[in-house]
């Protein structure tokens, strides 16, 4: 079982300037790759890289809540692919 995607995790990410693969059990990413045999052949994946950049505006985002009911619902929300999709377009339109 994969852990659920935290706030502790999004801050680890960001201090230590690194990156994190998330699975999203809602998610399905098709990947093109290259196999020498075979040709191109496509793989299904349902985990995301999340980078350090992305996680550092989530926090910043995250911090500004004031409401603990908020943040509550902005961590539900980190859950599932759609509304974690949701979540960075919002993230990022504040921080701009």
């Amino acid at each position: 079982m994969t852990k659920s995607l935290t706030i502790q995790m999004l801050r680890n990410v960001v201090k230590n300037k690194a990156f994190i693969e998330q699975k999203f059990p809602d998610a399905s990413f098709y990947e093109e790759i290259e196999n020498e045999n075979r040709g191109t052949e496509v793989r299904k994946d349902q985990s995301l890289i999340i980078d350090m950049q992305t996680a550092n505006v989530l926090v910043i985002a995250y911090d500004a809540i004031k409401k603990q009911k908020n943040k509550e619902k902005f961590e539900l929300m980190l859950k599932t692919w759609t509304n974690f999709q949701k979540l960075v377009k919002f993230a990022w339109t504040c921080v701009k």
